[in-house]
């Protein structure tokens, strides 16, 4: 979306500036007409308000690293997908981390 390809923008950059770059091993999309799992709703994907980053890393139900001793047959989040769900936060962005079940590669800019 127009309205979301500036705060997409801010995010890279402060990515890069902040010695992350590297962090980033795939872009697993943005714009996608498709509607949220289970739901009849539209995902923020559909609007071109979201992306996926490093999806293999952080696909729904992977844990964050102090779950492992209480799920140690699941996956763990990515380090660098932890890192940019704080950058998004601080920037006002909803991050899938969040979710239950987890989506850590997800970033949206609207609910």
């Amino acid at each position: 979306h127009r309205f979301c390809i500036p705060v997409f923008e801010e995010f890279f950059r402060r990515i890069v500036e902040g010695g992350y770059a590297h962090l980033v091993k795939t872009f697993n999309g943005s714009f996608r007409t498709r509607f949220i799992k289970g739901t009849k709703s539209l995902s923020t994907h559909a609007y071109g308000c979201a992306i996926d980053i490093n999806a293999e890393w952080g696909r729904r139900g992977h844990i964050f690293p102090h779950q492992q001793d209480r799920y140690p047959r699941r996956k763990v989040i990515d380090e660098g997908l932890l890192i940019f769900g704080v950058i998004w936060e601080t920037m006002g962005g909803i991050w899938g981390g969040r979710f239950n079940p987890t989506d850590a590669m997800h970033f949206q800019w609207a609910e």
